[in-house]
């Protein structure tokens, strides 16, 4: 974690009362995070009713991966964590979650040269909840659990050429399921987990992308290219469901090659616990796999038809001759089924998706839910 200078509390309360900023009334602000009381070496403020906090902080204890940046004096900061996302701008009440433009009510401010981040909108982006004691002035955030309790890892890797020039950079964000009973049903998920981890980083390390990676050097010296940054990979997930009885999860896989814009792909499993097991559709479904392909089809083609113009001309063609390559995990709500970028949609449209709802759909279904 990045270190940040001190400051005496009376050099911060001269500068936060000529920045028209001041500390809660009542005094100094605490934010705990899954019972853990953070540290900041610029305290958090409250503004118009609002908790500001340090962003790299906050981001860091809920789990995310951040980057900061400053484009022709445009600062702003991203946030990522599986397939959430966060965008904030400083000075600007407009935010970018997930993709989806909203409005806060407090804007991302600098103070005594840190960038503060209303902690509300921040942790919610993520689905945490927050609360606030007025009391003790303390901001309890809670993640959002599940009935497995799931260590979040991190791990990174890098490659450096022969003069020491980092051209790829790898960070790897993955779950570890706590086995206190050391089952070795979790302990062979945990595996798998880290197995998938090694293969990505493996992939990203082979030598077409090297190769390609000491190409953009070449060429970014050269004066032909923009100013040369390594390529960049990330592995993260989603807990899509946690319950006793079904786990699901997603696998959320980032390239930044310098392209016309960075890609992902998603890959997604999904387990019964009890039987011990990875679930197929013909698992989850009173259909044989025929039945599952015909279910797929029908939902994607409703899917299309409800907004035709987000997808290829051929997708439904595409799907029926594709169901092979549709994949789907768990929710609270469901099966959701989905395609990878570009399968049957354009870029800008996301990942096509469709859910097949538990509700409604009672005769289709061979698991429930336990409420």
């Amino acid at each position: 974690m990045m270190k940040f200078k001190k400051v005496t509390a009376f050099a911060v309360s001269a500068m936060l009362v000529l920045s028209g900023t001041a500390f809660a009334e009542d005094g100094q602000i605490n934010v705990i995070v899954d019972g853990e009381n953070l540290i900041f070496d610029q305290p958090p403020i409250m503004e118009s009713d609002r908790v500001l906090v340090p962003f790299r902080a906050i981001f860091e204890a809920l789990g995310c991966s951040v980057d900061y940046y400053n484009y022709d004096g445009v600062e702003s900061v991203n946030a990522s964590m599986g397939s959430k996302s966060l965008y904030l701008t400083i000075g600007s009440t407009e935010i970018l979650v997930s993709g989806e433009t909203k409005t806060t009510d407090v804007a991302p401010k600098i103070v005594n040269d840190r960038t503060l981040v209303p902690i509300r909108v921040v942790s919610e982006s993520f689905g945490a909840s927050v609360e606030w004691d007025d009391k003790t002035n303390t901001v309890n955030i809670a993640s959002k659990q599940g009935f497995y309790k799931i260590k979040r890892e991190k791990s990174t890797d890098e490659y450096v050429d022969e003069n020491g020039v980092k051209l790829i950079d790898i960070a790897c964000y993955y779950p570890v399921i706590e086995n206190a009973d050391n089952d070795e049903f979790i302990a062979s998920i945990n595996d798998d987990v880290k197995n998938s981890v090694a293969e990505f980083v493996n992939e990203v390390k082979g030598k077409e992308i090297i190769d390609g990676a000491k190409e953009y050097y070449y060429y970014a010296n050269k004066g032909d290219m923009p100013t040369f940054s390594p390529y960049t990979f990330e592995f993260d997930y989603d807990i899509n469901l946690n319950t006793e009885d079904y786990f699901s999860m997603t696998a959320v896989l980032y390239y930044n090659l310098h392209g016309a814009h960075p890609m992902t792909s998603m890959t997604s499993v999904s387990y019964d616990m009890k039987a011990k097991k990875e679930l197929a559709l013909t698992d989850i479904w009173n259909v044989d796999a025929e039945g599952a392909k015909k279910e797929i089809i029908d939902a994607f083609n409703e899917e299309i038809n409800k907004n035709p113009t987000m997808y290829f001309e051929d997708a439904k063609k595409t799907v029926e001759e594709n169901t092979q390559r549709a994949e789907f995990y768990l929710d609270e709500n469901g099966v959701n089924m989905y395609f990878q970028l570009y399968e049957i949609a354009p870029y800008a449209a996301g990942y096509p998706m469709c859910l097949i709802p538990f509700e409604g759909n009672e005769d289709l279904y061979k698991i429930t839910l336990k409420k």
